[in-house]
């Protein structure tokens, strides 16, 4: 099943509001946009990269 942006911005912006509902649907829009160009790994132009992590 595919997905375009404003469906991944849509369900990100409910997970906000979930998490904070007394907020404004402009920041809960902010935040979905946010995670999604963080996640895209906007920032560094897409660049691989790696996290190191352990349990």
């Amino acid at each position: 099943m595919e997905a375009n942006t404003e469906d991944v911005v849509a369900f990100l912006a409910s997970l906000a509001r979930a998490a904070a509902p007394d907020r404004e649907e402009a920041e809960h829009r902010a935040v979905a946009l946010f995670v999604l160009r963080e996640l895209l790994n906007d920032a560094q132009g897409g660049e691989e990269f790696d996290v190191s992590y352990s349990d």
